[in-house]
This record gives structure tokens, sequence and C-alpha cells, in this order.
């Protein structure tokens, strides 16, 4: 994943940095996961 700081993303997301974001994005597609897996009778350890 490329990160891309400066002027634009503090504009965009105030108090943001790049490892904040992608750190987010992780743990959303973390949770989003077990949730499908957990649909289908699946558990995992996130």
């Amino acid at each position: 994943m490329a990160y891309f700081g400066g002027d634009h993303l503090e504009f965009a997301w105030p108090g943001y940095t790049p490892e904040s974001l992608r750190a987010e994005m992780i743990g959303y597609a973390k949770n989003a996961l077990a949730k499908r897996l957990h649909a289908i009778g699946m558990e995992v350890a996130v």
C-alpha cells in the first residue's frame, strides 16, 4: 500500500496519519471477515 501524506491528508482527515488510516482499514477488514466467517459457522481469532 502506498502512503501519501502532505497537506491534502490533513485537510481531508484532520488528525489522521497514514499509519493510523492503514491500521483503521486493516482493523475494519479483519472485523468484516470475522463477521462473514462467523455467519457460515467458522470462528476466527481477530
